[in-house]
């Protein structure tokens, strides 16, 4: 568990800018107070990299200028394969007249297909913006993803399979939910994942196949998620 206490004026929790790098098993926590800083972003990647099994939450900013907060962050790479990740409770606030945007996944790159699988991205706040899984090379597939703004924003039209509660469905097999009937517990920054009983969201995922197969408590699935 890596824990974060907001001594850097414009921090990344992980800078990654090493090729074929694998970040997994690892569980990155914020302050549950909102700091006083411009932006924050959980782990930021500049090359080839993997991202599973990663648990990030209460990244919360709160500026008079222009605030952005990120779960994760993909800038300038060839490829990132992101998931079975876990994000909660990323927050942006600005104070003044600039906006504030807040993103669980994101990223500025175009013309590619990144694969964003089998994540839970929820509570995904900003005065102005709040996206879940934002960016056009992003290929979301099996994931529940709650935001303010938009679930799905702007992500590849190759996106499918998703939970969203917020925007417009991307896949013809993405359904629309209430983050309340489907999981146990949606307090923002120790929210409970369960699925609840008779949930929209069970069996309405599907398999991607290896390695996307194993899921965050390192269980082999098959079938539908």
């Amino acid at each position: 568990v890596i824990h974060w206490d907001g001594s850097s004026s414009y921090p990344n929790v992980i800078n990654n800018t090493t090729g074929n790098t694998r970040i997994h098993d690892i569980v990155i926590e914020g302050n549950a107070a909102a700091q006083n800083l411009n932006a924050f972003t959980g782990i930021r990647t500049t090359t080839l990299s993997y991202i599973y099994r990663v648990g990030i939450r209460n990244i919360k900013i709160s500026n008079s200028n222009a605030a952005n907060a990120y779960g994760i962050v993909a800038s300038g790479v060839n490829s990132v394969n992101i998931y079975n990740c876990f994000i909660d409770n990323i927050s942006a606030v600005a104070t003044g007249t600039k906006a504030a945007s807040a993103s669980g996944i994101n990223t500025a790159v175009s013309g590619s297909s990144w694969p964003v699988y089998n994540c839970t991205i929820i509570n995904i706040t900003a005065s102005n913006y709040g996206y879940g899984i934002n960016g056009t090379s992003l290929v979301a597939r099996s994931c529940l993803v709650d935001a303010q703004t938009t679930s799905l924003n702007s992500v590849s039209t190759s996106s499918n399979f998703n939970a969203i509660t917020t925007g417009s469905k991307v896949g013809a097999n993405d359904i629309i939910v209430t983050l309340l009937n489907e999981i146990k517990g949606t307090t923002a920054g120790s929210a409970n994942c369960t699925l609840k009983y008779g949930a929209s969201c069970i069996d309405n995922a599907t398999n991607s196949g290896s390695p996307y197969d194993i899921d965050i408590k390192r269980y082999t699935r098959t079938g539908y998620w």
